[in-house]
């Protein structure tokens, strides 16, 4: 998978399916988890690219811009080279792209300047792959309404 690909469609608002809810009060998923939440980006990914593919990853306070202005993040990994975050560009604005290559060198100093370190980093599996993993089919159906294929 190339990062442009992934850019293509992370990148473009159109493949958002959020929508406002007015019970919430908020924009949310279709599975009605809050589309501003990055945590939620994560599933949304995983959803979109299978589960298999991605990495749950985040940090706290460790010093990176993210983590400065609020205090952790969470953002997935796309095998094992790209870091795929829609949340960095549709919700916080501190990028233009959603997509990053862990070995370009080109995106070195974004990666080090908005996630910090590597070693840093924490392996978010437990809960969050478990969610995904046990989703019954009707609840993945749900989930995926509205939510364009990723084509590549």
């Amino acid at each position: 998978m190339t990062k442009a690909a992934l850019a293509a469609h992370f990148d473009d608002p159109l493949h958002v399916p959020d929508r406002f809810s007015r019970t919430e009060q908020c924009h949310v998923f279709p599975d009605g988890w809050a589309s501003a939440i990055c945590t939620n980006w994560m599933r949304y990914v995983a959803r979109i690219l299978r589960r298999d593919r991605v990495e749950f990853r985040g940090f706290l306070d460790n010093g990176s811009e993210i983590a400065r202005d609020y205090g952790g993040h969470d953002f997935a990994i796309v095998d094992g080279r790209h870091i795929v975050d829609g949340w960095l560009v549709h919700v916080a604005g501190l990028h233009p792209t959603a997509v990053l290559d862990l070995e370009d060198p080109a995106d070195a100093d974004a990666i080090d300047r908005l996630y910090g370190a590597r070693s840093t980093w924490i392996v978010h599996e437990g809960t969050i792959g478990s969610d995904l993993d046990a989703e019954t089919p009707r609840q993945r159906a749900r989930a995926m309404r509205g939510v364009r294929t990723f084509t590549n």
